[in-house]
């Protein structure tokens, strides 16, 4: 892991926000102003917690990150501005605050694909304040005016009221079974669900905040740079990152079979440029053992 010597006090280390007043923290992204970069040898670079009690500012608002082993963010919404996020991640808020369902679109697409489809939108003058209920770190990604962020499906945590939701097929898939078997045995693989959540910024910035299992890291592929990562550790990434599946398939030693049991590996394959973000704590993809019958664009690597 390499430092560097120095940093500008005058911008954000991490976001390059302009830092105007003094402040323990960047109050776009929440980034310790004192924490100089870090990249490990292999190009990630670990994204700086938001310290505990941190606040950011969209527009007249303000959001305060509150712990650190489960983070809450504590919304204080200037009149008529609001929030909106998952029903469930509601902690508690002022009785000033009006709750209204958010307005979806694609809401049988969220069904099917095992998203969330009742959205809050919390109105202010008042606090109100959400929580993953969920060991991690909250990560706040500012987004300039139409700029977007690809985010892997239930780590949402919340969003202002300058972002749009919209969703996006991921388009990775693995059918897996016998050949000559009915269609209707084989079973359909989707290693990072069927859905992005893509958050755009409108015609003004704002700020999109996700929840991290562990800590995040963060890569800047440059054009046609690509790099493996597992499914589960995905996190989220720039819209102009192609991920396309990747499979490894491996010979697994077992007694009775000479030549061994065939299987496979389950990877995402990322290609620049832009950015994507892993989590280092995640779910792990189970190794495949049936025949893969179909799947997506995909590259492989026998071994």
């Amino acid at each position: 892991m390499t430092q560097a010597t120095s940093t500008n006090l005058n911008r954000c280390p991490w976001c390059g926000e302009a830092i105007t007043a003094l402040t323990g923290n960047c109050p776009r992204c929440g980034a310790p102003l004192t924490a100089a970069p870090r990249v490990d040898q292999s190009g990630f670079e670990q994204r700086p917690a938001v310290a505990d009690m941190a606040r950011l500012q969209f527009g007249p608002s303000t959001c305060q990150i509150e712990g650190e082993m489960v983070p809450v963010a504590d919304f204080h919404l200037a009149a008529d501005d609001f929030i909106y996020f998952s029903h469930h991640q509601l902690l508690w808020a002022d009785a000033g605050i009006t709750l209204r369902n958010k307005s979806m679109q694609d809401a049988w697409k969220r069904m099917i694909g095992g998203m969330p489809i009742f959205l809050t939108e919390a109105v202010g003058p008042g606090h109100v304040a959400v929580s993953a209920d969920e060991a991690g770190e909250t990560i706040a990604i500012p987004l300039d005016a139409g700029a977007g962020v690809d985010v892997h499906e239930n780590h949402f945590l919340a969003a202002t009221s300058e972002i749009d939701l919209k969703l996006r097929p991921t388009d990775i898939w693995v059918t897996l079974g016998e050949s000559g078997e009915d269609e209707k045995a084989h079973k359909l693989l989707r290693p990072i669900g069927m859905f992005y959540d893509r958050f755009v910024a409108g015609k003004s910035p704002g700020i999109v905040f996700v929840h991290c299992r562990g800590n995040c890291f963060v890569q800047n592929l440059m054009p046609e740079q690509a790099i493996l990562i597992k499914p589960g550790a995905f996190l989220y990434k720039d819209p102009q990152v192609k991920l396309i599946l990747h499979v490894e398939y491996i010979s697994i030693r077992a007694i009775g079979f000479p030549g061994g049991l065939p299987g496979a590996r389950i990877w995402l394959r990322a290609t620049g440029p832009g950015k994507i973000a892993v989590q280092s704590a995640y779910r792990q993809t189970e190794l495949v053992h049936e025949s893969i019958i179909n799947s997506s664009i995909s590259t492989y690597d026998d071994t």
